[in-house]
């Protein structure tokens, strides 16, 4: 049987969902509050993204050019997009699908009050200002910050210097 580089990738991909998602079944974390099992807080979700093409040189339909990103969810993590404000370069936007990047038990906790408090000064990594097309370094300002909700997303607005 003849393999090519794209079938390995494919097939070690998909291992590995499995082998996540098989490894972290049996983890419960327990809700103090019920004293109930949260069992899907540490599954980790895995993020691909692909093109759509027709043959395996990308030119025709199929799906080809995988990328994956793994992410372990506990209970107070979120998975959210960043991006530049578009009216205002120093601010940043934090995009959270309120259904698949939070949990509930999170979003009473720290998104109840109708404000996001940030504590402390975050640097923004520079691989995500790469990604962005940030040139420099920026920091996120602490704070309490405003955020709004709209067709369950929930945008946070921080400033940035």
């Amino acid at each position: 049987m003849k393999f090519s580089l794209k079938k390995i990738l494919l097939f070690t991909f998909v291992f590995l969902e499995f082998t996540s998602l098989y490894a972290f079944t049996n983890l419960e974390l327990s809700d103090n509050k019920t004293g109930n099992f949260v069992t899907d807080a540490l599954r980790p979700r895995i993020t691909i993204s692909f093109e759509i093409a027709r043959r395996r040189d990308c030119l025709g339909f199929g799906i080809c050019n995988w990328g994956v990103d793994i992410t372990i969810l506990r209970a107070n993590s979120c998975v959210a997009t960043i991006y530049e404000d578009e009216a205002n370069r120093n601010v940043l936007i934090l995009e959270i699908d309120k259904a698949k990047g939070i949990s509930p038990a999170s979003y009473e906790k720290y998104f109840s009050s109708g404000t996001f408090l940030l504590e402390d000064e975050v640097p923004v990594p520079g691989d995500v200002l790469k990604a962005l097309a940030i040139t420099g370094s920026k920091t996120m300002l602490a704070g309490k910050h405003k955020f709004t909700e709209r067709n369950g997303l929930i945008y946070i607005s921080i400033p940035v210097k």
